[in-house]
């Protein structure tokens, strides 16, 4: 998971990184010194291949950043981006769990509660 570039204990700072990250202005190699975790190369992610294909096809939408519980009592701010690899896999199955429309915004449901348990120790 890309946690440093997606991920923040602040959203103002996250929201901040995220508009940089989908703003078409800004070069890779900009973008990449300002923020360096989204240089970071990680297995089967290709940092230029995954931006340019996302800012081609959507834009940065304010309900994708939603706050969770990353490990118990260490809430933070996320921004899921469900198209495309940003966010370790793109997990699209769950797009209708939390999305409510053609756009990808998230809703809330009151209530609602999810465990994800990694499969790797």
């Amino acid at each position: 998971m890309r946690e440093e570039a997606v991920c923040d204990f602040e959203p103002v700072v996250l929201e901040q990184r995220m508009r940089d990250y989908y703003d078409k202005t800004i070069s890779n190699m900009d973008l990449f010194k300002k923020w360096p975790a989204f240089a970071m190369k990680k297995k089967r992610y290709q940092t230029t291949r995954v931006r340019d294909h996302l800012l081609s096809t959507t834009e940065y939408i304010p309900e994708r950043l939603i706050e969770f519980l990353f490990r118990p009592f260490d809430p933070r701010w996320l921004y899921w981006e469900p198209m495309h690899k940003l966010l370790n896999e793109a997990r699209q199955k769950l797009i209708p769990c939390f999305l409510t429309d053609k756009k990808y915004k998230f809703h809330r449901i009151k209530g609602q509660f999810s465990i994800v348990a990694s499969q790797t120790p």
